[in-house]
C-alpha cells in the first residue's frame, strides 16, 4: 500500500498552475499552446534551432525538451540528452537544478540509485532554486519522494512542510491528495500513527469526484 502512494507521485507529471483552473499543464505543454498547429516536440525542437547557442532562451528551450521527455515516460532518451549537462559547472543556476533534477529520475528509472541520490541531493541543496526553477509545487513533492525512496526521510518532511506552507492554500485537489499521501507515508515510517491517519482521511477531500478520481487513475496507468 505505502509502495503504491509512493509511485503516484513519481508518475505525476504537472508542471505548471494555471491561475485559478482545476487543469494542469506542464511547461513544456503550455510553451507548446504558443504553436497549437505544430507537433509540440517539433516546436520545442525549432525553438532550439533557432536560438542562440547558450542564450536564455535556448536553455528555456532545452528544459521544455527535457520536460517533454520526462512527460512521456522516455526515460532513455531523457538521460541521454541530459547527461552531457549533469556535470557541467558552467550553467545558469536554475537550470543546472532541473539538469540534476532530470537526471537523478532517470537514474531512480533505471535503478542507479546511489548515482540518482547524489543528483536528487544537489537538486535540493538550493530549495529556493528548486522553486525558481519548477513553478508547480508537485515537482516539489515528487522531489521530497525522491528524498524519501533514497532513505532520506528528513529531508523528505522538511520538504513537504516547506511545500505545504508556500502552497498549503492551493485549492488543487491532485497536489492536496499527493502532498497528504506523501506526509501519511513518512508519518507512518515515524510510527507517527495519529498523524499518518489524519493525513489519510484529508487526502481523500475531493477524491471521490469522478473527475478527479479519473485523473489521478489515469496519472497511475491505471
Amino acid at each position: 500500500m505505502i509502495k503504491n502512494h509512493l509511485t503516484i507521485a513519481i508518475f505525476i507529471c504537472i508542471f505548471s498552475t494555471l491561475t485559478n483552473a482545476s487543469e494542469h499543464f506542464s511547461d513544456h505543454e503550455q510553451f507548446c499552446l504558443q504553436q497549437p498547429e505544430k507537433d509540440c516536440l517539433v516546436y520545442i525542437n525549432e525553438r532550439i534551432e533557432q536560438s542562440e547557442l547558450h542564450s536564455t532562451r535556448w536553455y528555456k528551450a532545452k528544459s521544455y525538451l527535457f520536460d517533454y521527455y520526462y512527460d512521456k515516460n522516455d526515460y532513455e532518451t531523457l538521460k541521454i540528452i541530459v547527461e552531457p549537462f549533469a556535470e557541467r559547472d558552467d550553467l545558469p543556476e536554475v537550470f543546472k537544478v532541473q539538469a540534476y533534477f532530470y537526471y537523478a529520475k532517470a537514474l531512480h528509472f533505471y535503478h542507479d540509485d546511489e548515482r540518482a541520490k547524489i543528483y536528487a541531493n544537489k537538486a535540493f541543496t538550493d530549495i529556493k532554486l528548486m522553486y525558481d526553477a519548477f513553478a508547480d509545487p508537485m515537482r516539489m513533492l515528487e522531489l521530497a519522494n525522491l528524498q524519501y525512496v533514497f532513505g532520506n526521510k528528513e529531508s523528505a518532511f522538511q520538504m513537504l512542510l516547506k511545500t505545504e506552507r508556500k502552497f498549503g492554500k492551493s485549492k488543487d485537489p491532485i497536489f492536496n491528495f499527493e502532498l497528504q499521501s506523501n506526509k501519511a507515508n513518512i508519518y507512518h515510517a515515524y510510527g507517527d500513527l495519529e498523524n499518518a491517519r489524519e493525513s489519510r482521511k484529508k487526502r481523500l477531500i475531493g477524491y471521490y469526484q469522478p473527475s478527479i478520481k479519473a485523473k489521478l487513475l489515469w496519472h497511475r496507468g491505471i
